[in-house]
C-alpha cells in the first residue's frame, strides 16, 4: 500500500498510527500525503510526517486519481497559501484530520477558510472529507460546496462551525452533492447559519446518525428536487425553536425515500409543531417510527 502497511488495529501511516475505526478505504496502491502547517513545507515530497507538506492544497495535487490515496492532515492551523475553497477535483481521495484524543471527530485539522470563501469544494467523484473541523470566515458560505455533482461522495465525523449551509448547494441543480454518496456521523452546531445539510436531487444517498444542535435555519435538513431514495436513518436534531419542519423537510417530488428512527425536540416540553414536513402527493416517501419528543409521527402534508 506505497507508505502505508496494517497491524492488528492500527493503520501504520508513514509510521503514524490510525485507529482501525478511522476506516480508510485504501487501495493496493494507495499514498499518503501529509500535512503539517506548523512544521511542513510544500517543498518536501509529504510521503513522511517528516517531510509533511504546508497545505492540503499541494498534497491533493500530488495525488493520482482512483489509486485511493489519503491526504492525512497532522495538524492545520495557519493558512500557508491554501486555494480557498479548497480543491478536491482528484478522484478517490480521503481528506483526513489526525485525531486529537478526544471524541472520535475531534481533529488536530482546525480548518477555516480564510476571505470571501467556502472550505472546501468537491468536484470529483468518490472523494471522503473525516474527521475535521469545518468553518468558513463568515456565515455567508457553504463549508462543504461541490462543482458539478460528484458520485461517491463521503462527508465522515466532521465539526462543523460557522458557515451558511454546512454542506451546502440544494438549491442550485447543477452543482450538488451525487448518487450513492453518504454524509453519516457528523455534528452541525448552532454557530451553522441555515441548513446542516442542503442536497438536491441525490440518487439513493444515506444520510445517519448526524446530531444537528440548534442548527439556525428554517430546517436543519433540507432535500429537494426529485431525490430519489434517499435514506435518512437515526440522526438527531435539538432545534433552534418550536418551528413546523424544522427537523427535516422535503420537496414536494421527493421520492422513494426512507425515513427513519430519527428524534427531533425544541427544548424540555413537548413541541406543538411537527417538526417533520413532506407535501409530496404525486410521489411517495416511506416514514416509519420517527419521534419529536417522545412521540412517534407521521410527518405534516402542508
Amino acid at each position: 500500500m506505497g507508505n502505508t502497511h496494517f497491524t492488528g488495529r492500527l493503520y501504520q501511516l508513514g509510521g503514524v498510527p490510525v485507529p482501525l475505526d478511522a476506516n480508510i478505504p485504501f487501495g493496493p496502491n494507495s499514498r499518503v500525503f501529509f500535512v503539517d502547517t506548523t512544521n511542513g513545507s510544500d517543498g518536501n515530497d509529504g510521503l513522511t510526517p517528516e517531510h509533511a507538506k504546508a497545505t492540503i492544497t499541494n498534497a491533493i495535487a500530488q495525488c493520482t486519481a482512483n489509486r485511493r490515496d489519503v491526504v492525512y492532515v497532522l495538524k492545520w492551523a495557519t493558512d500557508n497559501g491554501e486555494t480557498w475553497p479548497i480543491p478536491m477535483s482528484v478522484a478517490g481521495v480521503t481528506l483526513l484530520g489526525m485525531q486529537a484524543g478526544g471524541p472520535h471527530m475531534s481533529s488536530m485539522a482546525y480548518i477555516t477558510s480564510v476571505g470571501n470563501y467556502g472550505a472546501i469544494t468537491i468536484s470529483a467523484n468518490y472523494c471522503r472529507v473525516q474527521h475535521l473541523y469545518l468553518a468558513c470566515a463568515s456565515d455567508s458560505y457553504d463549508a462543504i460546496g461541490f462543482s458539478g455533482t460528484p458520485g461517491g461522495t463521503g462527508i465522515i465525523e466532521c465539526l462543523f462551525g460557522t458557515c451558511k449551509d454546512a454542506v451546502g448547494g440544494g438549491a442550485n441543480a447543477t452543482y450538488n452533492i451525487g448518487w450513492t454518496s453518504e454524509i453519516s456521523g457528523n455534528i452541525f452546531t448552532q454557530q451553522v447559519a441555515d441548513h446542516g445539510i442542503y442536497v438536491y436531487n441525490p440518487a439513493n444517498i444515506l444520510i445517519a446518525n448526524n446530531m444537528f444542535s440548534r442548527v439556525q435555519g428554517d430546517a436543519a435538513l433540507e432535500i429537494k428536487g426529485g431525490a430519489g431514495y434517499p435514506r435518512v436513518l437515526y440522526n438527531y436534531f435539538s432545534l433552534k425553536s418550536d418551528l413546523a419542519g424544522g427537523a427535516i423537510t422535503c420537496g414536494a417530488t421527493n421520492y422513494g425515500g426512507l425515513f427513519m428512527g430519527n428524534q427531533a425536540n425544541y427544548g424540555n416540553t413537548a413541541m406543538s409543531n411537527n417538526p417533520y414536513l413532506d407535501p409530496g402527493t404525486t410521489y411517495k416517501n416511506d416514514w416509519m417510527l420517527n419521534y419529536y419528543g417522545i412521540t412517534a409521527t407521521q410527518p405534516a402534508t402542508s
